[in-house]
């Protein structure tokens, strides 16, 4: 039986050119060719293909990313392959997050995307080397960012509530002198708990706080219950 394939690019020459590519292949079915986001969308709960190779970039920079998600709310057992000229990481992380199963670069060549169709029908994806790569780079990071997180919370339970409210102030962008206005103390006792603070992250520097802080988007976990005080 054949794969079913339908095709979204806005490109005219571009769309012709994977059409023709794709159908040279004996066991492919080109069923439609759509110049839009929303025609694929539309076209795709018609025909109901096995495969959507998804141009990323069409009505707006992320139209192939959205169309995608509303096309596997609908018919969640279609495989949707990303295809695009865009390499950056935040967008290649989104669409896989959308649920698309791959993500093909537009100048690979016909062979490549080929491929890529038929590993994509026989559940057996195998990203390429850059997209390994970055998936491998992503996990590393999340895996990191636990690490920190759960670092920073054994810290946080050591923490006074007057160093939360001195670290929140910091966070602020309040200075020394403005922090002790704030908590009507000298300066020096205010000095005297961020080396204290700074003892318990094992840190130099307050900026480096803060900048752990907004990396892991932790401000729940220090600020929440300051903010009802």
């Amino acid at each position: 039986m054949a794969i079913r394939i339908l095709i979204a690019d806005d490109i005219e020459i571009l769309r012709n050119n994977v059409v023709s590519w794709l159908s040279k292949q004996d066991d492919f079915e080109i069923v439609y060719a759509a110049s839009s986001g929303y025609e694929a969308y539309r076209e795709s709960l018609r025909l109901m293909p096995d495969i959507v190779v998804m141009d990323m970039e069409m009505e707006e920079l992320d139209s192939g990313i959205v169309y995608s998600h509303k096309i596997l709310k609908e018919l969640p057992d279609t495989r949707i392959i990303m295809l695009t000229v865009h390499e950056e990481s935040d967008l290649i992380l989104k669409a896989f997050d959308s649920g698309v199963v791959d993500y093909v670069v537009k100048e690979a060549n016909c062979n490549n995307l080929i491929n890529h169709i038929r590993k994509a029908i026989d559940n057996h994806i195998v990203f390429d080397s850059d997209i390994n790569k970055l998936i491998h780079n992503e996990f590393m990071k999340l895996r990191r960012e636990k690490n920190e997180i759960n670092n920073l919370y054994r810290t946080f339970i050591t923490l006074t509530p007057s160093e939360r409210e001195i670290i929140k102030l910091l966070y602020e962008g309040r200075s020394v002198k403005e922090i002790a206005e704030c908590r009507f103390v000298e300066t020096i006792t205010i000095k005297k708990q961020i080396t204290n603070i700074l003892r318990k992250f094992s840190m130099k520097r307050t900026k480096e706080i803060v900048a752990l802080i907004k990396e892991i988007n932790a401000e729940g976990l220090i600020f929440e219950d300051l903010e009802e005080r």
